[in-house]
């Protein structure tokens, strides 16, 4: 439908709407229409899961005293990690209302940034674990050397190379030319300071509870 030599040029005119336009020329209303409502639930289905991601991480990170103690708290009834959510929707706000208050497009510039640094905070999480894997493994030898060191060394390689690519082509990955959009990644990289200050500080005024990070996890 839009394949040949014409390919690159139609999605580059028609971007997000290159699906849409196809579903209406090929399929007609019916399929431009369900599309479009299997794309939105798509989207609030995604937006939910990340929602859910984020309460749980500060749920466990409260209840490991990394932050605040409260933000480990469940709900009475529901045994929900209810505070981390509310907090979570509080910072979404926070942030979305300095949009609104800026002027911002809330497409093309608060979806285009929460999008490209989801993707890249992603991509450098992964990058991570693949290390921390290697890391682990030094001091713990195992029998497989293609599990411990090879395979998890490959995956940080290669991680590390899409993490560097997407992050300097940053405007390719959000669509935007905004200034403001595409500094958005310093953000990623204040926080990964911040992480690693609050993890040392935490070693060496507190090694208890530091050392008790992810143990349940690590036993099970």
């Amino acid at each position: 439908a839009a394949g040949g030599v014409d390919a690159p040029a139609l999605a580059q005119t028609e971007l997000g709407n290159l699906l849409f336009t196809l579903a209406r020329e090929y399929g007609g209303t019916v399929l431009y229409d369900g599309t479009a409502v299997l794309l939105c639930t798509s989207v609030l289905a995604s937006y939910l899961a990340v929602h859910n991601a984020a309460s749980r991480y500060l749920f466990a990170l409260g209840r490991e005293r990394v932050l605040p103690v409260w933000l480990g708290r469940i709900h009475p009834r529901h045994a929900s990690p209810h505070i981390g959510s509310i907090t979570a929707s509080v910072v979404a706000a926070v942030s979305l209302t300095g949009f609104a208050v800026a002027g911002a497009d809330p497409y093309l510039s608060y979806a285009a940034g929460a999008i490209g640094l989801g993707t890249l905070g992603v991509i450098a999480l992964q990058a991570a674990a693949a290390l921390s894997v290697v890391v682990f493994f030094i001091g713990h030898p195992d029998r497989s050397v293609w599990r411990t060191a090879i395979a998890p060394g490959i995956g940080f390689l290669g991680f590390t190379t899409g993490l560097i690519l997407a992050g300097t082509h940053y405007s390719v990955l959000t669509g935007s030319d905004s200034a403001v959009v595409n500094a958005v990644p310093v953000v990623l990289i204040l926080a990964a300071i911040l992480g690693v200050l609050v993890a040392l500080r935490l070693r060496r005024t507190d090694p208890t509870t530091y050392a008790g990070i992810a143990a349940a996890y690590a036993r099970s």
